[in-house]
């Protein structure tokens, strides 16, 4: 009976395109050849759990309705491969976020210059290097979880590249003493119905302590794909319309009646 195999195709697609509502992504190289960001997805959504995706393939992810969570990440020498994403795609970035999407937006250049990172004029700022960063305020739930330990200072060669102008809620900001004290190293803004997360950090194998950095890394991540309420678990599957699930219902029932007819063929 070939109906049989048809359905549980059609099961198969279903499900799979209702699965990895997160992703991230990258430009043509990883930021110093480091996979700490890629680790950093795997400990909040699991390995498997979220698309990996580069910036060649233009605006899909934020299009496609099969996103509630992006990590857009331009370090090193993607910075110029960056901006230029942005620029191209800016109307649709911003779209995503305002309509209830949650972005985490970071970038330490090594290449370039300042970069418009949309969302009412927030700018990044580069070169603006910080060895010292601190919590803007510890009370803030990435320093508290879900990963722990952490803490709320950390030091690096470089901790970030960038800073954030003005418009934003600091997260991270430059510590007392350091080149760039009180500067946002790290800031959240609400946007439209959505959250934006804009940072200039490199990646967590430049930070110290550890495992601290690598924690609090996770917990930016899953703080932004909670749509800033660690309260709520983060996003794995993005919101599946109502019809999806009915089909999916309906096809399993079929499957389970023609499994049941040809056992009693």
């Amino acid at each position: 009976m070939r109906t049989l195999p048809i359905v549980i195709t059609l099961i198969a697609c279903l499900a799979s395109s209702l699965a990895n509502g997160a992703a991230y992504i990258r430009g043509a190289s990883a930021p110093w050849g480091e996979n700490t960001n890629e680790t950093a997805m795997d400990t909040v959504f699991g390995a498997g759990g979220w698309d990996d995706l580069r910036m060649a393939d233009g605006a899909t992810p934020f299009t496609s309705g099969a996103h509630d969570f992006i990590f857009l990440e331009g370090g090193d020498s993607t910075a110029n491969e960056l901006s230029t994403y942005l620029t191209t795609y800016r109307t649709e970035i911003e779209a995503f976020v305002s309509s209830g999407g949650a972005l985490l937006l970071n970038a330490a250049p090594n290449q370039g210059g300042n970069i418009n990172y949309g969302f009412g004029g927030v700018t990044l700022t580069y070169p603006a290097f910080t060895s010292d960063v601190v919590a803007a305020s510890p009370g803030h739930p990435v320093f508290n979880g879900p990963f722990t330990p952490v803490v709320t200072s950390y030091s690096g060669s470089s901790f970030g590249h960038a800073i954030v102008g003005n418009g934003l809620s600091p997260i991270i900001i430059g510590a007392p003493g350091d080149t760039n004290e009180g500067e946002t190293v790290l800031g959240e803004r609400n946007f439209g119905s959505g959250l934006v997360l804009l940072g200039g950090m490199t990646t967590d194998n430049f930070h110290d302590p550890q495992p601290e950095a690598a924690n609090l890394r996770a917990n930016i991540i899953a703080y932004t794909a909670a749509g800033g309420d660690l309260n709520l678990e983060p996003e794995v599957v993005p919101a599946t319309p109502v019809w999806s699930i009915a089909m999916l219902a309906i096809l399993m029932l079929l499957a389970a009646g023609l499994r049941r007819r040809a056992g009693h063929g």
